[in-house]
């Protein structure tokens, strides 16, 4: 397995991903979609305006990285060997897949989450402040110190989900009401 420690790569390196760990390494600029990926392991590394849009996530680890202005489009996360400890800061991840997931600490910073399915997963203690939810699914999910205020476009039925301890924000808060079937004026 080759190693690389605080190494900086730009859009314009070669990069042979398979078989590789990267530890506290930045990326900036790269199309990760376009390559090949098995047997990867990232720690403490920074992704800074990266594409990785239907990129398969089967055997890569995520831990302790910070992904900004990336573009990571129609993933299914719960295929990654490892994704703990990952803060996600004004990145799309519309259409992604979490469900069935076990995530711990995730932040999700001014991102679009637009119909992501989190269903049947564990996202204890993280984060989804000032990111737009709209579509996306939580059904039976534990989301068990989670915080969502200033998240906005969320709706979360308490009778499906585990919420405790859960933050929350006004007005957004209303979107815990949805499945009532009640009119709020």
């Amino acid at each position: 397995m080759d190693y690389f420690n605080e190494q900086e790569f730009n859009t314009s390196d070669t990069l042979n991903l398979s078989d590789s760990e990267f530890e506290n390494c930045r990326f900036h600029n790269i199309n990760f979609s376009e390559r090949e990926f098995e047997n990867v392991v990232f720690n403490d590394c920074s992704f800074d305006t990266c594409n990785f849009s239907n990129l398969p996530l089967y055997s890569i680890s995520f831990r302790d990285c910070f992904f900004k202005n990336c573009k990571m489009v129609g993933l299914v996360w719960q295929q990654c060997r490892n994704l703990n400890f990952v803060t996600f800061e004004q990145s799309q991840l519309n259409y992604s897949s979490f469900s069935e997931g076990k995530f711990h600490q995730l932040v999700f910073n001014d991102c679009s989450l637009r119909d992501a399915d989190f269903s049947n997963s564990v996202l204890k203690n993280s984060s989804f402040a000032n990111s737009d939810l709209q579509g996306a699914q939580f059904i039976e999910s534990d989301l068990t110190n989670a915080d969502f205020r200033a998240a906005r476009n969320y709706s979360i039925d308490p009778s499906q989900t585990r919420i405790k301890n859960a933050k929350f924000s006004m007005p957004e808060v209303v979107g815990l009401l949805h499945h009532l079937d009640i009119i709020i004026e």
